[in-house]
């Protein structure tokens, strides 16, 4: 007997996704989790330039800046609770001088936009169609940085205001950068505040959204991350302790299906290798200065040397870190 519709994804064309490739991901705290994976297996990955965004509207936003690599200035900037923010970015570039947070921000669009002119893939992940717009500019933003609610409206867009947006900045993508491949995905993370109903309009709205942008463009494809969740898994134990985010055990199953899609056979025999030298260099005994251990060290940075010049990737930090342990070790 069958208990479960599972669904079951594969790539709509024969392009995959190889260690080498440059590729771009933004979006939502979803896109995160899959960018992390990717980065943690050496793929070529530049992950969120201006930090987790979540509504369509600003990613096109995001997207338009890089492409144009219109830098943000002073202007832009708003100060509150001893920190310049920025309105277009995650707090993560707030900072009590506001030249450190154009510095880091105008380094991340201007590395975002050399990397887009070369991605194979650019993949983006849409959290809800909920949004703030800051009255005094008239313009969504992507984070409101707790400034006080009175200075905003926060509303439902429209399918044609996200749709427009976005079609004209993947058409600028496309334009910019001929064999790009564009992946879109729903974030299965449900947005509760304003309720159930809420909720399910809104991922309404991306749905529909994505399947214009799907129908509007050949190179753009869409991965269910959100239905594998909502029809596949279908159950609350696949979720973290808070009902709301994946948790570990659906997370590794739409890892599985994403890579299933979009890595193939060759490469995912590359980092399951990739994964196991990880794990052996984290490994940590119980007595590190055993002879034994000092020759597992050895080992692994000569494994290091072998698969960095196999695969071209680099393990800098991983061989430091080696490095340093074999030192600390030795000294002793």
């Amino acid at each position: 007997m069958k208990f479960r519709t599972e669904l079951h994804t594969s790539s709509q064309s024969d392009v995959f996704l190889k260690l080498g490739d440059p590729a771009l991901i933004i979006g939502s705290c979803f896109s995160e989790h899959i960018g992390k994976k990717l980065q943690s297996l050496k793929f070529n990955v530049r992950l969120n330039p201006f930090g987790i965004v979540y509504n369509p509207v600003s990613l096109g936003y995001q997207i338009d800046r890089i492409i144009s690599k219109s830098l943000i200035s002073e202007k832009d900037l708003r100060f509150r609770d001893g920190l310049w923010h920025s309105y277009e970015h995650h707090g993560m570039f707030s900072d009590a001088e506001p030249e450190k947070l154009l510095g880091r921000a105008n380094k991340s669009l201007l590395n975002a936009a050399e990397h887009l002119k070369a991605a194979k893939f650019l993949f983006l992940t849409f959290g809800t169609s909920w949004v703030f717009e800051l009255k005094e500019r008239k313009t969504v933003v992507s984070n409101c940085h707790k400034f006080p609610s009175s200075e905003f409206t926060h509303r439902l867009a429209s399918i044609d205001e996200t749709y427009e947006g976005l079609h004209q900045a993947l058409s600028r993508v496309i334009e910019h950068n001929s064999e790009i491949n564009i992946i879109l995905s729903i974030s299965p993370v449900r947005y509760l505040k304003n309720g159930h109903f809420s909720n399910q309009l809104s991922k309404a709205r991306l749905i529909e959204l994505v399947y214009r942008l799907s129908m509007g463009f050949s190179r753009v494809q869409y991965f269910p991350a959100y239905e594998i969740f909502m029809d596949d898994l279908r159950d609350y134990r696949y979720y973290d302790d808070d009902l709301i985010h994946p948790g570990p055990q659906g997370l590794k199953y739409i890892w599985e299906k994403f890579s299933a899609s979009f890595i193939d056979e060759q490469t995912s025999f590359d980092i399951r290798r990739i994964d196991k030298l990880i794990k052996a260099i984290n490994h940590r005994p119980f007595n590190p200065q055993l002879s034994e251990h000092i020759d597992f060290i050895e080992t692994q940075l000569k494994n290091i040397d072998a698969i960095e010049n196999e695969l071209g990737i680099s393990f800098h930090d991983e061989k430091s870190e080696l490095l340093n342990r074999l030192r600390s070790y030795t000294a002793e």
